[in-house]
């Protein structure tokens, strides 16, 4: 099992580095696709958070915020504060600018700010 683990993990990770290729293009389909492959072989935060900020790209920002709040509880499973901070960043500025909920952006800004403390 560790071997198809690790496979999995392998794959996931080179298809990680082609999103990030993609997204720093302007490639947001290609993005898209690449994180949902990385997604289809191991669910991380990376590609939760990286397939959020193609998805705000491409349009589908109600789609965007959904995967920013997956990749934020992935990141405080696995204790990645830094990310954690990011993905609420994100999440503070996509309720207020998007959705225009203020007070779900103050929360989203509340974790941000005791996650960098």
């Amino acid at each position: 099992m560790g071997l198809v683990d690790s496979a999995a993990e392998a794959e996931s990770e080179a298809l990680l580095q082609k999103a990030r290729e993609a997204v720093q293009a302007g490639e947001w389909s290609v993005a898209r696709e690449r994180f949902e492959a990385a997604l289809a072989r191991v669910e991380g935060g990376e590609a939760l958070f990286g397939l959020g900020v193609a998805l705000q790209w491409l349009g589908d920002s109600a789609a965007a915020i959904r995967y920013w709040e997956r990749a934020y509880a992935d990141f405080r499973r696995r204790r990645e504060a830094e990310q954690a901070v990011l993905a609420a960043f994100y999440l503070c500025l996509g309720y207020r600018m998007i959705l225009g909920n203020d007070a779900a952006s103050c929360g989203w800004c509340s974790w941000a700010r005791s996650g960098s403390a």
